[in-house]
C-alpha cells in the first residue's frame, strides 16, 4: 500500500480503519451486553413479553451466521411465545377464581414439561408465578372497583323508587367472574337490602319486571293474569 498510496493518504486510511474497527468492537460489545442482559429480565406483563420478543428476534438475526449461538435465541423465542399465550389465557376476566387457579396450575405443568430441562432466562416457575401474582392483583383491583361502584349506586336504597331499585338489583344479580369471596359477602348484603326494598314495592317491582319482558312473554303474562282473574271470580 505504501508503494501505491502517498504517505499522507496512508495515514488517513489507517485512521479510518482504526475508527471502523473501534465501531465494530463497540457494536459487538453492545450485542453481547444485550444478550447477557436477557438473563436478568423478569416476566410480569404482556408488554414485557412483547419487548423481550422483539429484542430476541433481533438477536436471532444478528447471530444468523453463528448457528450454535443462534440456537439459544431460537429457544428463548419459543419460550416467550408460549408464555405470551399463557399470559393471555390467564388474563381472561371471564374466568372464575377456581377456573383461574386451575388454569394456572395446568399452564405451569405444561410449561415445565416443555422447558423444564432447558436453559432459558425464565423458568416456568418464575414466569407463570409472575403472571399469577400480576394478574391476581389486576383481578382483585377490578373486583374492588366493581363492588365499590355497586355499593355507591345502592346508597339510599331504603328510599329508592322501584325502577332504580330494580335496575341496581339486576346489576347486582350478574356479578363479574373476578369478584372475590370477601366482595361476594358485601354483594349479598347489597342484594338483601335491595330485595327488602323491592318487596315493599312489590306491585311497582312487578311492573318494572313486566316492562323489560319481550313481547311474547308480555302477552303470555297478561293471558295468565286474565285467566287467574277469571278463576278468582
Amino acid at each position: 500500500m505504501s508503494e501505491r498510496i502517498a504517505l499522507a493518504e496512508l495515514g488517513t486510511i489507517r485512521t479510518q480503519l482504526s475508527a471502523f474497527m473501534t465501531k465494530l468492537k463497540d457494536a459487538e460489545a453492545a450485542v453481547v451486553k444485550r444478550a447477557s442482559g436477557l438473563w436478568q429480565t423478569k416476566l410480569r406483563s404482556e408488554d414485557e413479553i412483547e419487548r423481550l420478543l422483539a429484542d430476541v428476534e433481533s438477536l436471532v438475526n444478528v447471530y444468523e451466521n453463528l448457528p450454535n449461538d443462534q440456537e439459544d435465541f431460537l429457544l428463548m423465542r419459543r419460550a416467550l411465545r408460549l408464555y405470551q399465550k399463557d399470559y393471555q389465557q390467564l388474563a381472561n376476566d371471564l374466568l372464575t377464581w377456581p377456573e383461574f387457579e386451575k388454569l394456572s396450575q395446568q399452564l405451569l405443568q405444561d410449561a415445565t414439561s416443555t422447558f423444564g430441562e432447558e436453559e432459558i432466562p425464565w423458568s416456568p416457575e418464575d414466569a407463570i408465578g409472575g403472571f399469577l401474582a400480576s394478574i391476581t392483583k389486576q383481578r382483585k383491583d377490578a373486583s374492588t372497583k366493581w363492588i365499590d361502584a355497586l355499593e355507591s349506586e345502592a346508597t339510599g336504597v331504603a328510599s329508592m323508587p322501584a325502577s332504580d331499585a330494580n335496575r341496581v338489583h339486576e346489576r347486582a344479580s350478574s356479578p363479574p367472574a373476578i369478584l372475590t369471596e370477601p366482595h361476594g359477602k358485601r354483594l349479598k348484603k347489597v342484594v338483601k337490602e335491595l330485595e327488602s326494598r323491592l318487596e315493599e314495592l312489590a306491585v311497582e317491582w312487578l311492573v318494572e319486571k313486566f316492562r323489560v319482558l319481550p313481547e311474547p312473554a308480555k302477552k303470555k303474562f297478561l293471558r295468565l293474569v286474565t285467566e287467574m282473574g277469571r278463576v278468582a271470580d
